[in-house]
Order: C-alpha cells, then structure tokens, then sequence
C-alpha cells in the first residue's frame, strides 16, 4: 500500500501512421481505473533527393543525412531514373547549368502530381534553357548576373516556410547576404510568391503552385554563397520547412 512500482514494456512497431494503444493491468480486488489508453504516430520518413551536376551538396547532406526522419540521396543529373521520381516527397535540382527540355519535362510532371520542386542554380547557367523552365510556371525569367555582395533585406514572415522560424525583424545585422545573384524581372501573370527579396527588389527566392505541387525557385547559386547565405541561420529553417 501506498507505493509504486515503474515498469518497462518492450514492443515494436511495425506499422507507419496512427497507432492507438492500451494497456490493462489486473489489480484485483479494484477492478476500475485498471485499463489506459493513448495514441501516437509513427510518421513515414521523408524521401529527399537532389540531383547534381558538378559535385554533392555537402550542406545538405550535413543537414538531411544525418537526420534519421529523412531519407536523402544524391545522384548525378545523367544517372537520374525518372520512371521513380515521383517516389521522393522533394526534389532539389542542384546547381545545374543547363536544364534539358527532357529534364524539364520530367519536372514538371512530378511537380503537377504534387511534387515539391526546389531548383538552385548554377553560376553559370544556360540564360535559355532556364527561363524556358521559369516560364512553363509564369514565374521570374532570369535577366542578367550581378557579382556584387546585396542585402537580403526582406523575409517573407508571413509565409508558411518562416511564419514559424522567426520573429519579424528588420535588423540589417542579423539578415543574410548574397555576392552572386540573378537578376529578374515579373510581368503582369506571375502567380508566384516571394519569399526572400534583395535591398534593391529582385525576388531570390520565390515559390510557385503549380497543379498539385509547388516550387522554389532560388536566384542565386550557393557554391558561391558558402560565407553568406549558407551559414546564416535562414538556411536551415528554409530547407527544413520546404521537406516537410
């Protein structure tokens, strides 16, 4: 009487999704209050593969492969199968110089069924062959390269990739910079939403729905942002809220 005991109880799941549980005791002579019911889930693992041309993304690779509810892979852009692209929850296009009209086409389709696209270009990319991809979704073209370093002076808090991660703020100190960017130019049908914007008004991260998926479209390169936007702490809460 008056005491308590603690007792482990071992099992294993072997089903994804809700598990609703119980456990019972007998207590007898007490015969109420002996049986407790709980729930949680067991959330599938996040399937993330990004596709490169030149090397791996080591950044990502720090920051998805070592996380146990990710799944993360990197293949070379000609080593791609499509036929399993839509096995993966996110897909990040890596800094890839020239985008073919295959490729895109394979995007394209894998976002429409509800894909999450996010592209990060190349510093030196095929003007062409990436604005024929931007405008398929009537987003951004890309006009021109600008090597000089920018404030990334507005974040879009009201977004759902930072409405969670930080506090409205506008201190110059503590927003990101970037020394490599592409310039970019709207016109009246972009349905696009812009997430990051440079001190002088080029969108460099906007999102786009498009069908059932959405994607992001980064304008500027990261192998040349490894000092400034890769470090800064915008970098992880962007890509984790985009996979999840």
């Amino acid at each position: 009487p008056n005491s308590s005991n603690v007792e482990q109880i071992r099992y294993t799941n072997t089903a994804k999704g809700i598990m609703n549980c119980r456990v019972e005791i007998q207590d007898y002579p007490i015969i109420h209050d002996n049986t407790y019911y709980f729930s949680y889930t067991i959330a599938n693992r996040i399937k993330l593969l990004s596709i490169f041309e030149d090397y791996e993304n080591k950044n990502l690779e720090v920051l998805f492969g070592l996380d146990d509810y990710f799944e993360f892979e990197q293949k070379n852009v000609k080593l791609v199968d499509y036929s399993i692209l839509e096995t993966y929850d996110a897909v990040i296009l890596n800094e890839i110089h020239e985008l073919s009209s295959v490729l895109i086409n394979q995007l394209l389709n894998y976002v429409k069924k509800g894909g999450r696209l996010v592209v990060i270009p190349s510093s030196n990319i095929a003007y062409d062959s990436y604005n024929l991809f931007l405008s398929a979704l009537n987003t951004n073209l890309i006009s021109g390269k600008d090597t000089s370093e920018i404030l990334i002076d507005e974040i879009n808090f009201l977004s759902d990739v930072y409405s969670a991660a930080f506090e409205n703020t506008r201190d110059e100190h503590i927003l990101p910079r970037t020394n490599h960017y592409y310039k970019n130019s709207s016109f009246s049908r972009n349905k696009s939403i812009t997430l990051l914007k440079s001190k002088n008004n080029f969108p460099l991260l906007n999102v786009t729905n498009y069908f059932l998926g959405d994607i992001y479209m980064f304008y500027f390169p990261h192998s040349k942002n490894l000092k400034t936007f890769n470090i800064h702490p915008v970098y992880i809460p962007t890509f984790y809220s985009i996979a999840l």
